[in-house]
């Protein structure tokens, strides 16, 4: 059974008005320890801070100066080795100048239990302008930064060297970067999966303006495969994409649809597969996000245009295009004053029990100077259940729970470009009133 539970409001975070960047207000990232469970968050102006999510109290942070500006989402995981088994390793890439995003500087901190304050280990600098930031503790000899162009760069835990991977450029705009661990992907066939040391998988998506390409690469200490499929996709702009390490692909275009895609192996061969496209209705796109939570289940949250005040938070089944949870979200007070249209959300990858939401204005909408007094950036955290397994058992009962987020059939042939499949929403309903009557 898929639920929703009530959201629980997290950390809320001054807005700093001094700094002129494009790049958000706060940029954050969950981590997972033998210990339990953080959040590690970059303010713009202000520094770092880790959170513990079990008992919801700041466990350390760094104060950096009013002209900070996180490039990317800051990232820690625990020290492995004997003599620092109690240190945390937090890595951090600052813009060097709040009017341009490269180069960039890669910076490395540590804490204990015993001291609340970060200290700064070393940096190095990276003459890219960089997209994501990794450092997963299934390679705790690896640091990962991915660049706004694609480009994939591997620095050492220590940072004492950044080395670019060789590999063939991809045209188009990155749309999507994320990582996983190679051992858990169950879309990969085994003789894909590599022995010995921990293998991280590191997924690419790049839109042109004629094809929408899907890059995986398989990193342990060089690139170990490199591979790319091209995806069916309609003439549209991607505004939002996430992928899952069961191969689920979902994207959220600029006409209102969410497409997802089945990532596998066919015959040896990478291959995209199209489910149905959602036509949505009553919900603010611009602003929304989504997050693949495994299997093929996907969190959209967005502004309900109908209630403006309320933030929407829909589960969905994309197989089946079947709603599975809803739970409505009042936008924090602190941010009552900003037009909701000019209002970011952005969904983070927590645990298999909740998702982190951060709801901040748009650093691309609203200009520091035009926020109403008292503005914030906040992080709420939204628990959730999901089946292990997408089936139509799960989704047999709720055939039309989600009809008032969806457009009707016929407007919805109008809306989505791809063929418009409006025989399996008829199948579920009549599925429906039949298991009901016991036939």
């Amino acid at each position: 059974m898929a639920t929703l539970g009530d959201a629980i409001a997290l950390s809320k975070h001054d807005i700093s008005t001094k700094v002129s960047s494009k790049l958000p207000y706060l940029q954050a990232s969950c981590s997972r320890e033998t210990k339990g469970e953080f959040v590690t968050i970059g303010v713009t102006g202000e520094g770092i801070s880790i959170i513990d999510l079990t008992s919801f109290q700041p466990e350390a942070a760094a104060l950096l100066g009013p002209e900070v500006v996180f490039a990317a989402s800051p990232a820690s995981r625990t020290a492995t080795s004997t003599e620092a088994k109690s240190a945390r390793y937090t890595y951090a890439i600052n813009q060097t100048s709040s009017s341009s995003s490269k180069p960039c500087d890669l910076s490395l901190w540590t804490s204990r239990e015993s001291l609340t304050a970060l200290e700064k280990q070393g940096s190095i600098r990276i003459n890219d302008a960089v997209h994501a930031l990794y450092a997963p503790e299934y390679m705790t000899d690896s640091v990962i930064l991915v660049s706004t162009e694609g480009t994939v760069i591997c620095c050492d835990s220590a940072l004492q060297n950044a080395r670019r991977m060789d590999l063939n450029k991809v045209a188009g705009e990155l749309r999507l970067a994320s990582i996983d661990d190679c051992s858990l992907c169950t879309f990969l066939p085994s003789q894909r999966q590599l022995h010995g040391a921990r293998t991280a998988l590191v997924t690419l998506l790049f839109q042109s303006h004629d094809a929408l390409i899907l890059r995986l690469l398989q990193l342990r200490t060089a690139v170990e495969l490199d591979e790319q499929v091209a995806i069916p996709f309609p003439d549209s702009n991607i505004l939002r994409a996430s992928f899952d390490k069961d191969g689920c692909l979902a994207l959220l275009d600029d006409k209102e649809n969410l497409h997802s895609y089945m990532i596998n192996y066919r015959h040896g061969k990478l291959s995209a597969t199209p489910l149905d496209s959602l036509a949505l209705r009553s919900i603010y796109t611009p602003s929304a996000s989504i997050l693949c939570l495994g299997s093929s289940h996907v969190l959209l949250v967005g502004v309900n245009q109908k209630k403006r005040d309320e933030m929407a938070v829909l589960l969905w089944d994309v197989q089946y295009s079947v709603l599975l949870a809803e739970q409505l979200l009042s936008i924090p007070s602190n941010l009552s004053g900003v037009p909701v249209e000019k209002l970011q959300l952005q969904l983070l990858r927590g645990n298999q029990t909740h998702a982190m939401l951060i709801v901040s204005p748009s650093r691309t909408q609203l200009r520091p100077s035009q926020l109403p007094a008292g503005a914030k950036s906040n992080i709420l955290m939204i628990p959730y259940t999901v089946p292990p397994a997408s089936t139509l058992s799960n989704v047999i009962w709720r055939a039309e729970a989600g009809n008032a987020w969806l457009k009707s059939s016929e407007d919805a042939k109008h809306s989505l470009t791809m063929d418009y499949d409006e025989g399996k929403d008829a199948i579920l309903k009549l599925l429906s009133r039949n298991w009901m009557k016991g036939k």
